[in-house]
Parts: structure tokens; C-alpha cells; sequence
């Protein structure tokens, strides 16, 4: 029980504002005291701290924020998330293992990048979730909350806040979906574990009821449950928790349950949070601030943060396992020393000091081994990695040609020997395909790009179906 009351101020970034929420907890009672949205200029921007830290310092004492210690959330479009399976290795291995992976998979340097990770679960222990972030992006951030007075817990995901609510799924998968006004983000949780975070950006047609699921979002919905496992022929079904937006209702819910591909429980994330210990009148009433809220409650739970860029588990455990191996071979050589001066003198007058060296030795056994071990797992890791495929690089510069938004997808690709492909496919939108086209013939490593064809799908659909062919040169 906690004597005391604690304050905690949760900041859920986004890309123009900073969403606040400063919480009471007392007793294990909370209170949502005041909430508010900060607005970014021009001139108090993330790439000037010092102008922002001051700004937010005032902003902080006009609106009587008290609170000194705050959780820092990063929306999902400036993370780098990679799934991965690894083999059963001691939790002492993990730090360097998933430092190896993040340098083969992301495509960037190590050094520029803050990393942490979670497991999937008591069900799925060897499963992954690596997240990362551009250094560059978090430290004028910190700097300028620090400057602003305030001290920093955690940073890490707003989608994986917003989560905490939701309990685990002893069966199926719980997706929860953050919806804000242009853009939505979609979390789906395995038992105790995580499986993805995306970015999802649509748009709203003029013409369309600002009620109703918009349709732009419930094709990207489609399309990330299709790449997402599914649940066992007759086995329970997922549920949705939805965070919703302005204007939501139970129409609005029913839209999703009738016209998403995946049969799906539908349940309000704000119910959820509303069933937490609240005082009084202090619990949230809309989800404007679900995200600041959730990410101010974060600290209050006694289930750890799963990802903390601040106190990554990657940095700890290779400062650890740098520190063992220095303090071992500095102790070998003192030992040999000792060593070495005892052979001198009479071995009567030393024997039990060479007795006592050989338990030392005898002692430090189990840590030699567990060293070796450790380099032989690292080795090996290094070696699934060793041969890299042409059609790595080909399907990588493909990759990066296509758009974020999940306006236009591939469905087939297929690349002959001497690196001759079509690849075949639909797009919402002629100008989506075009848009792919000029990336690809504008990219030194492709040649011969050519459109084969571009129609419309029919079936009442308004999709354009189209056939690319190309040919990849590496840039020779």
C-alpha cells in the first residue's frame, strides 16, 4: 500500500502536439488531476530542445502541472519493430544476440539507434519483439523535458501503454487499435507477450459519416489481420479493443465487427481503463488522453514496462557481459604473477598458498565455461547471417519503393536466376502504381522497368490490378 501520494505526468508525443495528463495515486486509488494538449511552433519544434524545454516549463506552471516525474510515449510511426524466433539461449545471452539481429535487420548503424525488447510470453518464450528508434529523435526529446524541470522514468511505446488495460488473452489474440484523427495504431497481444505494433494513415472522405469506420482503415485493418496468424479452426475468437476517436458509437462498432475479414470481439478500451482502481470522479471520461493517461498509470502497475528505451535491457546486458571478461583476464594475470613469484621460494614454505590458488582456479571454472559458451553461441548466431542472397538486396530495394500507407500491395513476385522479375499486384489508385514506377526506374539498381499492364480489377471493385517487369543490376 502506498502511504503517500505520487504524481506522475504521462506526455504521449505526436508529431505537431504532446498530449499531458498528470496522475494522482494514493492508497493504490488514482486520479486524473488535469489534462492538456501542447502545441508545438515552428520555433519550439523536437529539433530545437532548449526553446521547447522553455516553453514547456511555462506551459507546465500556467496550467499548474505539479508533477515531477513523467513516462514519455513515441507513436508507432517512428519505431522499428522486427519479430523474431530465436533458439533457447541463457537470459545472459539475449543482450548481444538481439544487437547482432538489430545490425542485420534494420539497415542501420547500431550506434544510431536506441533498442529494446520484450519476449512473447510463458506460451512463446524464444519469440522476439525487437523495437527500435532513431537516437537522433529521443535525445532532443529527453533534453527537453529535462530542461523543463522534469525527470525522466521511461520512454517507450504510446501503443504499448494503452495495452496495459487490457488483460492477457488466455486463448486467441487481443489487437488493441489507437484510433486519432488521421492515423490509427494497432497492437496485437498473445497471452503475456506482444506479436507487432504498425502505423496505420488513412484518410476520411468529405462525403463520408465522420461516425462510420473509415473505409481507407478498414482495408489496412484487412490487410494487417491476413498477415497476422490466425486463430485455430473453431477456436475463440480475437477481440478488438478499440480506443476510439471522436464521434464513436456502437453503430461505429458494429461497422467493424460486419466489415472486417476476421471475425473479431469488439470491446472499448475506455471501458477497460474505467474498470481500474478510480477515486471518486477522477476516472477518464473520454479518450482524448487515453494514451497520456495510460502512459502516466504505466509506473503505478506492478507488471513491469515491457519496452524502456531509457533502462534498455540490450545495454545493460552488454555492459554486463563486457565488464565479466575484463575482470576475468585481470585476475588471470594477477594470479600468474602470484604464480610466478611463489615459484622462487621453498615449495614447503608456499605450498599452502599454491593450495589455495588451485581452489581459486577450481572455483572460477563455472564462469570460464560460461563465457566459452556465451562465444560459441555469439559465433554461431554470426554464421546464420554469414551468406547473404542476392535476392535480399533485390526484395529490400522493391520493399523501399512501395509507400508506408498500404495503398497498394504486391500479391506475387517472381525473379528468374539472372534477376529478371515481374511482380504482379492491386493499388486503390492508378497514381498509386505510377508513384512505384517512377521509384523503380529512378533507382540506379533496376533496369528496364516496364509497365505491363494496368486495369481495373471489375466486381464492383474500385482497385486497379497491375504487372511490373524489371530487371535488377545491383547498380553495375
Amino acid at each position: 500500500m502506498l502511504t503517500k501520494t505520487r504524481k506522475v505526468i504521462g506526455l504521449a508525443v505526436e508529431a505537431n502536439q504532446i498530449l499531458l495528463a498528470e496522475l494522482h495515486c494514493s492508497s493504490l486509488r488514482h486520479r486524473v488531476v488535469r489534462t492538456e494538449t501542447f502545441d508545438l511552433l515552428p520555433e519550439t519544434g523536437y529539433a530545437q530542445p532548449e526553446p521547447l524545454g522553455a516553453a514547456l516549463h511555462q506551459f507546465l506552471r500556467r496550467h499548474h502541472f505539479s508533477a515531477r516525474e513523467v513516462i514519455i510515449g513515441l507513436p508507432a510511426k517512428w519505431l522499428l519493430v522486427k519479430e523474431s524466433e530465436i533458439p533457447s539461449v541463457a537470459a545472459n545471452s539475449l543482450g548481444p544476440i538481439v544487437r547482432l539481429m538489430a545490425e542485420r535487420e534494420f539497415s542501420l548503424e547500431i550506434n544510431d539507434l536506441v533498442l529494446d525488447y520484450t519476449s512473447g510470453g510463458e506460451a512463446d518464450a524464444n519469440r522476439l519483439l525487437v523495437m527500435a528508434t532513431l537516437r537522433r529523435t529521443v535525445e532532443p526529446i529527453l533534453a527537453a523535458v529535462r530542461a523543463a524541470g522534469l525527470k525522466v522514468l521511461t520512454v517507450t511505446s504510446s501503443a504499448l501503454a494503452l495495452s496495459g488495460p487490457v488483460p492477457p488473452a488466455a486463448s486467441g489474440s487481443n489487437h488493441v487499435l489507437y484510433l486519432r484523427a488521421n492515423y490509427a495504431e494497432i497492437l496485437t497481444r498473445n497471452g503475456s507477450g506482444f506479436h507487432s505494433i504498425k502505423h496505420l494513415s488513412y484518410a476520411t472522405g468529405a462525403d463520408q459519416d465522420p461516425t462510420a469506420a473509415p473505409d481507407s482503415l478498414l482495408r489496412q485493418l484487412n490487410h494487417y489481420f491476413a498477415l497476422t496468424p490466425g486463430r485455430a479452426a473453431g477456436g475463440p475468437r480475437d477481440t478488438l479493443f478499440i480506443w476510439e476517436g471522436p464521434g464513436q458509437s456502437a453503430e461505429t462498432y458494429r461497422a467493424y465487427e460486419q466489415r472486417l475479414g476476421r471475425p473479431v470481439q469488439i470491446r472499448s478500451g475506455l471501458e477497460q481503463l474505467q474498470r481500474e482502481h478510480w477515486d471518486g470522479h477522477g476516472a477518464p471520461e473520454t479518450t482524448d488522453y487515453a494514451a497520456a493517461i495510460c502512459l502516466a498509470l504505466s509506473p503505478l502497475r506492478a507488471q513491469p514496462i515491457a519496452i524502456d528505451f531509457v533502462h534498455s535491457k540490450i545495454a545493460a546486458q552488454v555492459k554486463h557481459s563486457r565488464k565479466k571478461p575484463l575482470l576475468w583476464s585481470v585476475g588471470s594475470v594477477a594470479l600468474l604473477l602470484i604464480a610466478g613469484g611463489l615459484l622462487l621460494g621453498s615449495w614447503q614454505r608456499d605450498k599452502h598458498e599454491i593450495t589455495r590458488i588451485t581452489n581459486a582456479l577450481a572455483a572460477m571454472k563455472t564462469e570460464v565455461d560460461a563465457v566459452e559458451s556465451l562465444a560459441e553461441k555469439v559465433v554461431s548466431v554470426q554464421d546464420w547471417y554469414a551468406d547473404r542472397p542476392k535476392i535480399l538486396d533485390c526484395l529490400r530495394e522493391l520493399s523501399l519503393s512501395f509507400p508506408e500507407e498500404g495503398t497498394i500491395w504486391v500479391n506475387s513476385l517472381a525473379l528468374r536466376e539472372d534477376m529478371r522479375g515481374i511482380l504482379t499486384g492491386k493499388a486503390q489508385s492508378e497514381s498509386d502504381v505510377l508513384e512505384v514506377m517512377d521509384k523503380l526506374k529512378t533507382n540506379k539498381v533496376f533496369s528496364n522497368v516496364q509497365l505491363l499492364y494496368l486495369r481495373d480489377t471489375g466486381r464492383n471493385s474500385r482497385d486497379s490490378a497491375f504487372a511490373i517487369d524489371f530487371i535488377y543490376t545491383n547498380g553495375k
